[in-house]
């Protein structure tokens, strides 16, 4: 019996065939056209990128902190820094999305307008104001959200101190046609460089983001796009899927990465990005 079983185990072995892949922007094995063990994405050779681990069903994404924040200087400047831990929040901006600025979406504002405010060292928001483009009332009504909305914020810490920082949030509404406001979206005025999440590919798949000092909220996303460097990292609810986009040697790739509905725990590499309403299809992937 053991020589029956043995036999048996070479025959099926024997007939497996793993293929290395190397190239300068992704590097993995494949066994009988699986995708087996650690496989590397990335932009260029040495890059951080995309590591896929599928021994333990896991996505790591590993980027560089280029992140920079406008913080206020003992002379009462502001200057842009490098912050120790970024200044993050308890739930108050999507409170402040959710619950107060609906009126937004039953008005045709197809412009962002930036709320922008400070956080002082104890943790308070403070001196809102707006940057854009927008009528009184708008602005006013945008302020009057600010001051109803939760208080509850983590001040940033520099030099193992705390900090003020400034802090800019993007207010869209489109009703129509909202390419020109996708477009700003792309562009927001902070760079979060990095970040590490992991893809847990089990039957509940968890998406987490993690930084040093991050605080995590759950939550679930929706349609949601986000840019890494030169990756493109796309998830939804609506179609269950993960979606990797990497740049390979004959141009932009996509793979699909998994099919599956999960949940998102939230830190600031969410970005401020909020869409309040879009009535549009070209709104389907933001």
């Amino acid at each position: 019996m053991k020589l029956l079983i043995f036999f048996l185990f070479i025959s099926v072995t024997s007939f497996s065939q793993t293929v290395e892949i190397v190239e300068p922007y992704i590097r993995g094995s494949l066994v009988n056209g699986v995708p087996k063990g650690r496989w590397e994405i990335c932009d260029s050779v040495g890059a951080p990128g995309l590591i896929v681990d599928y021994s333990t069903g896991k996505i790591h994404f590993r980027g560089v902190d280029t992140s920079k924040f406008l913080v206020k200087e003992e002379d009462g400047t502001w200057q842009w820094e490098s912050l120790q831990t970024p200044a993050r929040f308890f739930g108050s901006i999507a409170k402040l999305q959710s619950h107060y600025l609906k009126f937004l979406a039953d008005v045709r504002f197809n412009k962002i307008v930036w709320l922008v405010f400070e956080i002082d060292i104890d943790g308070k928001a403070k001196k809102p104001i707006i940057a854009g483009e927008a009528p009184n009332w708008v602005q006013n009504r945008i302020i009057e959200a600010f001051t109803l909305a939760p208080n509850d914020w983590i001040a940033g810490i520099s030099n193992n101190k705390t900090v003020k920082t400034r802090v800019s949030i993007p207010i869209v509404n489109c009703r129509e046609d909202c390419n020109d406001v996708i477009e700003q979206l792309k562009n927001p005025l902070v760079e979060h460089g990095k970040a590490l999440f992991t893809i847990s590919l089990n039957s509940s798949p968890t998406i987490r983001f993690k930084s040093p000092g991050s605080n995590l909220n759950s939550i679930v996303t929706r349609n949601a796009l986000f840019y890494f460097g030169e990756n493109e990292i796309l998830w939804s609810n609506d179609d269950s899927r993960i979606l990797v986009k990497s740049k390979g040697i004959d141009g932009t790739t996509t793979q699909i990465i998994k099919s599956d509905s999960f949940t998102v725990e939230k830190t600031i590499f969410s970005t401020y990005h909020y869409l309040i309403k879009c009535n549009s299809e070209d709104c389907s992937e933001v």
